[in-house]
């Protein structure tokens, strides 16, 4: 991949050290983009649970994908590993924060805001008619988007 083409994500999703943009597919069929996140090894992050920082690199889960925004037109995901912690603070092995998503959910924090604008405007079985997901995952996201 081109360093072009890793600035521009890189740039467009708002990642900072440790994270990286490793590949970028696209589905032209299916029209899907999926941008593959990894991290640097040996690195630190913040609690998932706490938000204790500079908690030691523990092991990864497998990737997991993520909706994102919709790029030129495209379903895009994406699509990263989740490392694990060591928390000094819980005392025990954490899910590490991510920038981009929450714990527990399959989309990122910019596409729930944009989905939750969206159901302000307009009936919530549109949007899902729009974005092409379920009406109750749409549900569940809007109300959980409104705890916060």
């Amino acid at each position: 991949m081109s360093e072009t083409t890793e600035g521009l994500f890189r740039a467009a999703l708002g990642l900072q050290e440790p994270w990286f943009v490793e590949s970028v597919e696209f589905d032209v069929e299916k029209r899907k983009l999926l941008v593959h996140l990894n991290f640097a090894a040996s690195r630190t992050f913040s609690c998932g649970s706490c938000g204790a920082e500079r908690c030691r690199s523990y092991d990864t889960r497998p990737p997991k994908a993520w909706r994102h925004l919709d790029y030129l037109g495209s379903e895009t995901y994406l699509m990263a590993p989740t490392p694990r912690v060591t928390c000094h603070r819980c005392e025990g092995i954490r899910l590490a924060e991510l920038t981009w998503a929450g714990p527990r959910t399959r989309f990122t924090w910019a596409f729930e805001l944009w989905i939750a604008q969206l159901a302000k405007r307009m009936p919530l079985k549109e949007v899902a008619e729009i974005v092409g997901e379920p009406l109750s995952r749409l549900r569940r996201m809007v109300l959980a988007v409104g705890r916060r």
